[in-house]
C-alpha cells in the first residue's frame, strides 16, 4: 500500500515539446494534454511551412532570428505563433493558460507588436491599472516601447506608466480631452494602442466607454489579460462578449481560464467551443454540471486545436515549509477564546436589548406611515439596525492576523540574517477601521492622534456600533441614530458596562495594527520595509522592540503585550505598486509586504537589475501570514517570486496558528497544493494529518454542511443563521457554496466547538463520499475504470456541426458489455455480517432496545429545551417596562396598553417556539420509530435502483442501524446510519445518515418491500433466496451505457445523471465518456436526436399541415398551410428573448415581429424565407431540432455518422529537446523526461488498482 501511495504522488507533468529553436525555459506541460499540445504544434509547423521562428520573425518584423530570440523565449515564440495562426487562418484566438510567472505578459506584448505591424491599434484589457507599467516593461524588452497607449482609465497615480527605473513614460489624457476621444469612438492617429481595466466597462447601462470599446474593437485585435475576471454573464461580461465577437482575433491570458462556468461563453466567442452549438445558458449549465472533470476534457480538446496552451513550472527543488505555531497554542487559544467570547457577548447584547427596541420602533413607524408608503410606493420605510454579525468576520480575521504578528516578524528577521529577501503576504490590512475610529476623547482620529496599541479599541468600537440604528422615511431618506445607553433599561446598562469591563480586562495580547507591528519590529533591527497595500493611515507604535535572538527559525524568545503601549497616527506616503517592487528588486528595501493588490502581475523574483549585479542578487522567501483559500489566487501569489528569468529559486514559509478554524482550512489548501509541491523539499511532518484532512469546500461538502446545519438549529443561532434556515426555511438554492459560508463563521465559536464542528463535518463528508463512490456518482475528477468495454450497439443522439474540431463532432450513446467491478456478498459472508450485527439478540430485541433509548433521550431533550424557552421568555416579559418604547410613553393608560400588547406578542411567540420545538423533535422521533419498526437485521428486502429505468427488483437485506453515541445528539437523524446489503453488483448501500436525500431512498426500499413476518428466520427465509439471486446476478460481465464522442454537446439537453470517466476497452485502449447510472439506457423508438436546425430544411418542408417539429429553447415550428410556417416560442424574455427579439430573424417574418399568444410568442414565415430563417436560428442562435427517429431517417444519409475525432487517450514519444542552452544532467534528464505512455498509464493503472481494492472491500 505504501509503495502504491508513493507512486501515486508522482508529479504528473511532462517536458514541454518545444518547437522553436530559441532559448527554452525548460518548463513542463500537464500530461493530460501533452499529446494534444504536441499534435497542435506539429499541425502548426506543417501549416506555416516548417519554420516557426521564421514565421514569428516575419510577422513581428524582426530583422534577424537573433533579435527574435533576444525578445522571446522558445515557449513564448510557440504561443505567439499559435495565436497569430488562429487569428489569420481562423479569425479566432487562443487561451494562453500558462502558470503565473512563465511569461504571459511577454506574449501579450508580442501580440500587440504584431497588431501594430499589421496596421491595427490593438486593445489591451486587464484587471488592475498597475499592470499597464508591467506590460510596457515587457514591450520595452521586445523593442516596442515606442508604441503610445491611449489610456481609458482616469488620470491618476495608478495609471501612470513607468519604466524599470521609475521614470514616467505615458499618462492618460486630461479628462476633457479623454472624454472627447471616447465620445468620438475612434483612436486618434497619435496613439498606437488602447489600454483599460475591466472596471471601465462595468456600468449597468450603456456608457460612452462601452460604446467606445465596441467601436474600436471591430476588426481589431483584443488581448484580455486575467481573462477569468472578465465578469462572466454580468453586464461587463456581455459587453466583452460582443467585443470579442466583432474582433478579428482575441488572445485570452489566464492561468485559471475555467475558474468560472459563467465565463465560458466569452471564450466560445473566439474559440472552437462555439462549434458545439450550445447557447449561452446551456454552455454555462454544461460546465456547472460537468465541473472540473469536464474542464479537463475541454482543455485537452482546445489544446489539440492549438487554441489553448499551458506550460507550468513545477516546484522542483523549491523549499516549501508549513510551520504550525503549536508552541504558542495555549496562549493563542486562550486569547482567541477571550476574544470570541466578547464578540458573542456583543452579538447577544444586540439580540437581547437592541433588536427588540428596533422591532417596536419599526412597528410604530410603519403604522404611522402606512398610508404614506402606499401613496409613495415605498414599502421599506421603517427602522432597522445592521446585524453585529456582519462585522464579526473581519474582526476574527484580524485577530488571527494579530496572533501571528510577532512570529511573522521573527521569521522575517531570521531570514534576513540568512541573507535572504522576505516577501510577507497577507489578505486584510485593517485600514478602513483605522480611518473610522475615534481617539480617547471621542473625536475622529487624524494625523498625530494617539490611540492605545492594544486591541481593546477595536472591540469597544464594535460594542458601541450596536447602539446605532437607521430610520428610513416614506421618501426613502435614511437617517442614522444612536440609542443613548443611559436612557435604556437597568439590565441593558449593566450588561453594556459589564462587556466594557470584560474588554478592558481580557483584550490584551493583540496589536491594533499587526501590519505596523511586523513592519516596525523588522525596522527596529535595521532593515528596510516597503508596503504594497491601499491603506491611507499607519500607527507608529511606542513599543520598545528589543534585539531578537532566536533558538530556531521564527521561534519566539520573548513576548511584549501591546496593550501596555500607545500608537500615534500618521498618514502613509503614497507609493505606487511598481515603485515598491522596483526598490525591492534593486535592493533599496529589504522586505516587501503585500496583500491581494500586490499579487497580480507584479514581479519580485531574484533577478539581475541595472543596480544589482548577479553576485548581489538574494534569494526570495515568501512568508505567508494569511493564505488564500482559493488555490488559484494562492498560486498567483506564489508566482510573484517564482518567475521566468530568476537566478535563484524561492522559498515559501506558511505560518499556521493552532486555532482550528485556520488550521483546518489551511490543511485543505495544503492538500490542494500537494500536486504542485510533490517535488519540493517540503516539511513533511504534517503529511499524515494532511492526508486525513478532506477538502470539503465543494458541492458535496455543501450537501453535508446544509444537512448538518438543518439538524443543529442551536449552531445556526450561534452563527446568526448563515443559511437562513431558521428565518426563511429550507431552500435548495442556498446550498451553493454553503460549506465556505459556514466555515467562514466557525472562527467565532470557542476553540473546542470549532474542533467538534470540523471533526463531525469531516466524518460525515467522508461517509458521504464513500456512499457516492458506491453509487458510481462521485464526479469531482475524471475517474479511470477498468471496464474492458466492448461496444454492442451505437446510436447517434446529437448531430454535430461537422466542422474541423472535436466540438463539432457527433455525440453517441453506446451499449457496452463491461466488467462488473463489484461482486455481492457470498451467502457465507452475508450470514457472518448478519450475526455480527445481531450481537446474539433477536432482530426485535435489538430494535426495541434502541427505540426505548431514542424515546427517553428525545423526550428529555424536549423537556429541557421547553424549560429553556420558558425561562427566556419570562426574562423578556419582566423587561417590558424597561424598553425604550415603553418609557417614551407619557401617560399610564398608554403604558398599560403597551404592556398588554407586548405580553400578548411574547406569549404568542413563546407558544410558537414551543410548538416548533415539539414539532421538530416529535417529527424526528416519529420518523426514527417508523424506520426501527420496519428495518430489522436479516429481514428480506426488495431493492430497486431509483437511478435506473429498470423496474425489476433484487433481493436485499438490512444489516442494521449505526448510531454515533459520541455526538451531542446521537439520535438526531443525521447521526443515525443504515446499511443495506444487495444481491447484485451494488454489494452494499451505506446510508451515513437517514436524513436529507437519503430519506427518499430509504422510503423507496421500504415501499418495494414487505414487513418482516412473525416467526421469520433469516437462515430459512433469506439465505436460500440470496444464494439463488447472487447466482443470477454474479456475472463477470454486464451491460452499461456510455455517452461518447462530442461530450460537451451531450449536456445540451440538461444531462443530470452520469459521470465523466476514462475507461479501458477490450482492445487495450483508454477512452473518455459519460457513464450512465446502472440500468439507465435508452429505447431506440423513444430517443430524440438533436440536429442543428439549419440542417433540417428537408424535414421542415416535408411537414404535413398542422404537424410540427420541436427544438430546444421552447421553439416549435408548425406548418399552417403549404406556404406558411408558424414559429412558436415561450414569451419569457429570459428563456427565449434572444429568439423573438433577433433583428435578423424578424426581417424574415411576415409582419416583422412576434405576437403574444397566451404564454407564447408567435410569428409567421413564408415558404420562400424558411431556409434563411432556419439558417439564422441554427447558425446564429444555436437552435437544435429534437427529431424522432423516423424524422431523422429523412436526412440520415446527409451525415457522416461516425466519430470524426478519436476519443482515445493518445501516447506521446519521449521529448528530449536539443534546443536547450544548458543540458540537464543525465540522471535528472532520465528522471524528468518520462514518456506519457509510461507515466500517465502508470497513474491510470494505479487508480484502477486502488478503485478495485476499494470496491472489493465494500
Amino acid at each position: 500500500m505504501k509503495k502504491t501511495k508513493k507512486l501515486m504522488d508522482i508529479a504528473l507533468g511532462m517536458k514541454y515539446p518545444v518547437l522553436s529553436q530559441g532559448q527554452s525555459l525548460d518548463v513542463d506541460t500537464p500530461d493530460s494534454m501533452g499529446f494534444e499540445i504536441n499534435q497542435a504544434l506539429q499541425n502548426l509547423k506543417q501549416a506555416i511551412g516548417g519554420d516557426v521562428d521564421a514565421f514569428v520573425q516575419g510577422r513581428l518584423k524582426y530583422l534577424t532570428k537573433a533579435a527574435l530570440y533576444k525578445a522571446l523565449s522558445a515557449e513564448q515564440i510557440d504561443a505567439t505563433a499559435l495565436a497569430i495562426y488562429n487569428m489569420e487562418a481562423k479569425g479566432q484566438g487562443i487561451i494562453i493558460a500558462d502558470q503565473t510567472g512563465i511569461g504571459k505578459g511577454r506574449i501579450a506584448s508580442a501580440i500587440i507588436r504584431y497588431a501594430h505591424k499589421q496596421g491595427k491599434k490593438p486593445v489591451f484589457i486587464t484587471e488592475k491599472p498597475n499592470l499597464f507599467s508591467d506590460l510596457y516593461r515587457d514591450m520595452a524588452d521586445i523593442g516596442s516601447a515606442n508604441l503610445k497607449p491611449f489610456i481609458v482609465n482616469g488620470r491618476d497615480a495608478k495609471t501612470i506608466i513607468k519604466d524599470k527605473q521609475g521614470n514616467e513614460l505615458y499618462t492618460a489624457p486630461m479628462k476633457e480631452q479623454q472624454d472627447k476621444i471616447i465620445a468620438s469612438r475612434k483612436v486618434p492617429s497619435e496613439y498606437d494602442l488602447v489600454m483599460l481595466t475591466y472596471s471601465q466597462v462595468s456600468d449597468a447601462k450603456p456608457s460612452p466607454k462601452q460604446l467606445f470599446l465596441a467601436s474600436v474593437a471591430q476588426n481589431n485585435i483584443v488581448i484580455l489579460d486575467e481573462a477569468h475576471n472578465a465578469s462572466g454573464l454580468s453586464n461587463s461580461g456581455k459587453v466583452l462578449m460582443n467585443v470579442c465577437a466583432s474582433a478579428s482575433g482575441v488572445t485570452f491570458l489566464s492561468a485559471t481560464f475555467a475558474k468560472r462556468a459563467d465565463n465560458m461563453p466569452l471564450y466560445a466567442m473566439k474559440t472552437c467551443i462555439a462549434e458545439a452549438q450550445l447557447d449561452t445558458e446551456s454552455l454555462v449549465e454544461a460546465f456547472t454540471t460537468g465541473g472540473v472533470a469536464l474542464q479537463e476534457v475541454v482543455a485537452s480538446q482546445l489544446a489539440s486545436q492549438g487554441q489553448l496552451i499551458r506550460r507550468e513550472r513545477l516546484y522542483e527543488g523549491i523549499e516549501v515549509n508549513y510551520i504550525n505555531l503549536d508552541k504558542n497554542a495555549e496562549r493563542d487559544r486562550m486569547i482567541a477564546d477571550n476574544f470570541t467570547s466578547i464578540l458573542r457577548d456583543i452579538i447577544n447584547y444586540q439580540k437581547d436589548f437592541i433588536m427588540p427596541e428596533v422591532a417596536q420602533m419599526d412597528k410604530m413607524v410603519r403604522s404611522r406611515q402606512s398610508s404614506a408608503m402606499v401613496e409613495n410606493g415605498n414599502k421599506n420605510a421603517g427602522v432597522d439596525a445592521s446585524p453585529a454579525f456582519s462585522k464579526v468576520f473581519m474582526l476574527v480575521n484580524q485577530m488571527l492576523f494579530a496572533l501571528k504578528a510577532d512570529d511573522v516578524a521573527n521569521r522575517a528577521i531570521a531570514r534576513l540574517r540568512e541573507g535572504k529577501k522576505p516577501v510577507i503576504a497577507f489578505s486584510s490590512t485593517m485600514g478602513s477601521f483605522l480611518e473610522n475610529m475615534n481617539d480617547e476623547d471621542g473625536f475622529a482620529i487624524k494625523e498625530g492622534s494617539q490611540i492605545p496599541a492594544g486591541f481593546a479599541p477595536v472591540l469597544l468600537k464594535s460594542l458601541q456600533s450596536v447602539l446605532s440604528y437607521t430610520i428610513k422615511d416614506e421618501t426613502g431618506r435614511h437617517e442614522k441614530e444612536m440609542f443613548d445607553i443611559d436612557g435604556m433599561s437597568d439590565a441593558a446598562i449593566d450588561t453594556y458596562y459589564d462587556i466594557m469591563q470584560k474588554i478592558q480586562s481580557v483584550a490584551g495580547g493583540l496589536c491594533i495594527s499587526p501590519i505596523d507591528y511586523i513592519k516596525q519590529k523588522i525596522e527596529s533591527q535595521g532593515f528596510r520595509v516597503a508596503e504594497v497595500t491601499g491603506r491611507k493611515l499607519e500607527v507608529n507604535l511606542d513599543i520598545p522592540f528589543r534585539p531578537t535572538y532566536l533558538n530556531g527559525l521564527g521561534e519566539r524568545e520573548s513576548y511584549i503585550n501591546p496593550s501596555n503601549y500607545v500608537g500615534t497616527i500618521s498618514r502613509r506616503k503614497a507609493e505606487s505598486v511598481n515603485d515598491s517592487f522596483r526598490k525591492f528588486n534593486n535592493n533599496e528595501v529589504d522586505v516587501l509586504m503585500i496583500n491581494q493588490s500586490g499579487s497580480t502581475g507584479a514581479s519580485a523574483h531574484a533577478i539581475v537589475t541595472d543596480k544589482v549585479p548577479k553576485e548581489k542578487v538574494k534569494q526570495r522567501v515568501m512568508i505567508v501570514l494569511q493564505a488564500e483559500l482559493d488555490i488559484n489566487t494562492e498560486v498567483q501569489k506564489r508566482g510573484r517570486i517564482n518567475r521566468t528569468g530568476q537566478i535563484l529559486k524561492p522559498i515559501y514559509d506558511y505560518l499556521i496558528s493552532s486555532i482550528p478554524a485556520e488550521k483546518r482550512l489551511m490543511m485543505m489548501l495544503q492538500k490542494k497544493l500537494k500536486s504542485l509541491d510533490a517535488n519540493t523539499t517540503a516539511n513533511q511532518k504534517n503529511s499524515e494529518a494532511l492526508m486525513k484532512s478532506e477538502d470539503f469546500l465543494n458541492k458535496y461538502g455543501d450537501e453535508v454542511v446544509y444537512e448538518y446545519m438543518k439538524e443543529n438549529p442551536e449552531l445556526c443561532l450561534k452563527l446568526d443563521d448563515p443559511l437562513k434556515l431558521l428565518s426563511e426555511g429550507e431552500d435548495a438554492s442556498r446550498k451553493i457554496n454553503c460549506s465556505s459560508k459556514v466555515s467562514g463563521r466557525i472562527a467565532v465559536l470557542p476553540v473546542k466547538e470549532q474542533e467538534i464542528f470540523y471533526k463531525e463535518i469531516l466524518e460525515k463528508y467522508h461517509e458521504f463520499i464513500k456512499q457516492l463512490i458506491e453509487d458510481d456518482k462521485f464526479d469531482l475528477e475524471v475517474e479511470t475504470m477498468d471496464l474492458k468495454a466492448r461496444t454492442l450497439d451505437k446510436s447517434i443522439i446529437q448531430v454535430g456541426a461537422g466542422l474541423k474540431s472535436p466540438f463539432s463532432d457527433n455525440t453517441f450513446i453506446e451499449r457496452c458489455e463491461v466488467n462488473i467491478l463489484r461482486k455481492p456478498y457470498s451467502t457465507a459472508e452475508l450470514e457472518k455480517e448478519i450475526r455480527n450485527s445481531l450481537e446474539g439478540k433477536t432482530p426485535d430485541q435489538l430494535n426495541n432496545e434502541i427505540l426505548e433509548e431514542v424515546e427517553r433521550i428525545i423526550n428529555n431533550e424536549i423537556r429541557e429545551k421547553r424549560k429553556s424557552i420558558r425561562d427566556n421568555f419570562e426574562l423578556r416579559k419582566n423587561r417590558i417596562t424597561t424598553e425604550k418604547a415603553y418609557n417614551d410613553l407619557k401617560d399610564q393608560e398608554s403604558q398599560e396598553k403597551y404592556v398588554a400588547r407586548r405580553l400578548e406578542e411574547l406569549e404568542e411567540s413563546e407558544e410558537k417556539s414551543e410548538n416548533d420545538l415539539v414539532d421538530r423533535l416529535g417529527n424526528d422521533l416519529r420518523y426514527i420509530t417508523s424506520l426501527l419498526k420496519f428495518f430489522k437485521v436479516g429481514m428480506k428486502l426488495e431493492y430497486q435502483d431509483t437511478n435506473s429505468q429498470n423496474t425489476s427488483t433484487v433481493v436485499a437485506t438490512c444489516l442494521g442501524f449505526r448510531i454515533n453515541r459520541t455526538k451531542e445528539r446521537p439520535f438526531a437523524p443525521s447521526n443515525i446510519g443504515l446499511r443495506i446489503a444487495v444481491a447484485s453488483s451494488k454489494r452494499l448501500i451505506t446510508f451515513p445518515s437517514i436524513s436529507g436525500m437519503n430519506s427518499q431512498k430509504i422510503f423507496a426500499i421500504k415501499g418495494t418491500s414487505v414487513p418482516m413476518p412473525s416467526g421469520y428466520s433469516f437462515v430459512r427465509d433469506l439465505l436460500p433466496a440470496w444464494e439463488k439471486s447472487i447466482q443470477a446476478n454474479s456475472k463477470d460481465r454486464g451491460i452499461k451505457f456510455l455517452i461518447t464522442g462530442n461530450i460537451i454537446q451531450a449536456y445540451r439537453g440538461g444531462l443530470k445523471s452520469g459521470k465523466l470517466v476514462q475507461f479501458t476497452t477490450q482492445t487495450g485502449k483508454i477512452r473518455k465518456g459519460i457513464l450512465l447510472p446502472e440500468g439507465e439506457g435508452f429505447e431506440k423508438q423513444k430517443i430524440k436526436i438533436g440536429v442543428p436546425l439549419q440542417k433540417c430544411s428537408k424535414i421542415v418542408k416535408s411537414l404535413a399541415k398542422d404537424k410540427s417539429i420541436d427544438c430546444n429553447n421552447s421553439l416549435s415550428i408548425f406548418r399552417e398551410t403549404n406556404e406558411v410556417f408558424a414559429l412558436y416560442v415561450s414569451a419569457s424574455r429570459q428563456n427565449a428573448g434572444n429568439i423573438y427579439l433577433d433583428a435578423d430573424l424578424l426581417k424574415l417574418t411576415q409582419k416583422g415581429l412576434f405576437e403574444k399568444v397566451s404564454n407564447n410568442m408567435k410569428a409567421k414565415v413564408s415558404l420562400n424565407d424558411i431556409d434563411e430563417a432556419l439558417q439564422v436560428l441554427g447558425e446564429k442562435l444555436n437552435i437544435v431540432a429534437e427529431l424522432k427517429p423516423e424524422q431523422f431517417d429523412i436526412i440520415r444519409g446527409e451525415f457522416n455518422l461516425e466519430n470524426q475525432f478519436s476519443d482515445e487517450l493518445q501516447e506521446l514519444p519521449v521529448f528530449n529537446s536539443p534546443t536547450l542552452v544548458q543540458e540537464q544532467p543525465k540522471n535528472d534528464d532520465a528522471k524528468r523526461v518520462l514518456t506519457l505512455k509510461y507515466k500517465y498509464r502508470l497513474r491510470l493503472q494505479l487508480q484502477i488498482l486502488e478503485r478495485n481494492k476499494l470496491l472489493q472491500n465494500g
